[in-house]
């Protein structure tokens, strides 16, 4: 199970809530080990709280797919890395570099996504969990980075036990940062996208997204006792706040299944009402996130 929570991280873990899914999503079936139905969303229970989890990549592949051009400007610079020396700051720039790693995958950037993948490596190993790094493991992932078809189901392998894990292994405290600062980093692709494009989809995907922070919230919840979480809880909770205005209308429409391809279209829609000033209240904010954690 570490392993496989560890292939969570690495490959950007991108969580979102659910209802958020936009018209022409595609997820493995692979996912479909988990609590589902043919109606529902992909789930992931973590202390009673539901996460929506569609494809790793999602996010990224959007991004790629409304036209906008490989920023590197936008990751979180590797040298960085020695910076961060407390496990609470290593657990949420573990998230970080994980979306990273994810964003230069789906961009097909081999060199820097092998860059990504040490960095991570490299904080794994910090936290005490770089056993989960086999030299297979490594192997499989180098080789496929160039190659996001094929890197797709090591991914989604890692789902399958990811919830047992959280379950049963005292690192509710890591795991639960990993996944704020994979949120927080895609947040932050997309608010920077849209800053720029004002692509429908991309503020449709923004404005989708109240419902998995208070998720996130409330996952943070237990350790809101240690000092160190204080300010971001506190920060996420003021993000929450940006969100009240915003209309989204959800319009459900049943999935289209590929078995020849193993894949399942969403072909549910949401549309997102928000203006430019909620819009750049809600970028200030997650640029104001991600830098508290990036540094």
């Amino acid at each position: 199970m570490r392993n496989n929570l560890l292939f969570l991280l690495i490959s950007g873990t991108l969580l979102y809530g659910c209802g958020g899914g936009q018209t022409g999503e595609e997820t493995s079936t692979d996912l479909t080990q988990f609590k589902t139905d043919s109606n529902k969303a992909t789930a992931l229970q973590v202390g009673g709280v539901v996460f929506c989890i569609p494809s790793p990549f999602q996010t990224a592949y959007l991004i790629k797919e409304v036209g906008s051009n490989y920023k590197k400007e936008m990751l979180n610079g590797s040298d960085k890395i020695n910076s961060y020396s407390t496990n609470y700051a290593k657990g949420l720039n573990l998230g970080i570099y994980g979306a990273d790693l994810g964003y230069t995958t789906i961009y097909e950037m081999p060199q820097d996504g092998i860059n990504y993948l040490t960095v991570v490596r490299s904080l794994a190993d910090e936290l005490g969990v770089s056993d989960a790094f086999s030299k297979e493991t490594i192997e499989r992932i180098t080789r496929n980075l160039g190659t996001k078809d094929s890197l797709l189901p090591l991914v989604s392998v890692c789902y399958r036990s990811a919830d047992e894990y959280l379950k049963n292994n005292d690192a509710s405290d890591l795991a639960s940062l990993v996944i704020t600062g994979g949120w927080i980093e895609s947040m932050y692709f997309v608010t920077e996208i849209a800053a720029v494009t004002k692509n429908k989809k991309i503020i449709n995907r923004i404005g989708g997204q109240k419902q998995t922070l208070d998720n996130i919230i409330k996952l943070l919840g237990p350790f809101s006792n240690q000092p160190e979480f204080t300010e971001l809880i506190d920060m996420l909770v003021d993000l929450y706040s940006s969100f009240d205005g915003v209309e989204t209308q959800y319009t459900f429409v049943p999935p289209s299944d590929f078995p020849e391809k193993n894949k399942t279209k969403v072909n549910s829609t949401s549309d997102v009402k928000m203006s430019d000033e909620q819009l750049t209240v809600i970028s200030q904010k997650i640029q104001s996130l991600r830098n508290l954690i990036v540094g």
